[in-house]
């Protein structure tokens, strides 16, 4: 904001055939570590700036076109900027990765899952196209949310529950539902009361099992959207067999 730092990115080179190591430029690849925003700067985009910022240095000045990152299958807001805006592609799922990693963004009880991206900086975005409203309406959801009246930290109020797993659905296209604000569900479930306290452990659960399996079909994952509807949201990841 012109005196005070509001967001950064971190990150540092690796290289892909230790033989090779730094003699070759094709041989580096950046992981990406870190992408932060003050809560008060959240929401204006500025994690796609930096992002951007992030891949034109990397090209113009490293000549490096390769990044890799991980970040949490429940985190939509991360999916979004990803997924649908950068086209990253998602070539693992990883149990519990940063084991018992906690702090503000994660729970002792929650395992810290994440997806393992690669993020190929010259590749040219195809956009795939297939109509979501139809595919919400058809039913061709292998997991899906639904809403519950809770008493969460903050009082009662209504979060997102796992509704069903359907893992026999065989068709082309695939959703999987996830909570549109995770960090808020994590922050407001923690409480005593059991019930409340496991809603984001068997989010995660049942995400890891969904994904797990259909990536084990054969699925990929080709997009993640938001759907507003009335006062209503939804996020929807989009597999492709």
């Amino acid at each position: 904001d012109g005196e005070h730092l509001v967001g950064f990115s971190y990150g540092f080179v690796g290289i892909k055939d230790k033989k090779v190591a730094f003699r070759e430029p094709d041989n580096l690849l950046f992981y990406s570590q870190y992408v932060g925003v003050k809560q008060d700067f959240q929401l204006y985009g500025l994690g796609i700036l930096i992002k951007q910022f992030q891949r034109e240095k990397l090209m113009e000045i490293f000549g490096i076109y390769t990044v890799t990152n991980t970040f949490d299958p429940l985190t939509g807001i991360n999916a979004y900027r990803n997924i649908h805006h950068f086209g990253m592609d998602v070539v693992e799922y990883r149990d519990a990765f940063y084991e018992d990693f906690i702090g503000l963004l994660n729970r002792a009880d929650i395992p810290c899952d994440r997806f393992l991206v690669f993020w190929d900086l010259k590749k040219d975005i195809q956009r795939p196209e297939y109509d979501l409203e139809r595919l919400i309406d058809s039913g061709y959801i292998a997991l899906e949310a639904g809403i519950e009246e809770v008493k969460g930290r903050s009082g009662v109020l209504k979060l997102e529950v796992v509704k069903g797993l359907n893992l026999d659905l065989d068709h082309e296209l695939l959703l999987v539902e996830i909570p549109v604000d995770f960090y808020h569900m994590l922050r407001e479930t923690d409480v005593v009361e059991n019930k409340v306290r496991s809603i984001p452990l068997e989010w995660r659960m049942k995400t890891r099992q969904v994904f797990k399996t259909l990536f084990e079909r054969k699925y990929k994952i080709i997009d993640f959207r938001l759907v507003k509807k009335d006062k209503s949201k939804r996020d929807f990841y989009i597999l492709q067999r």
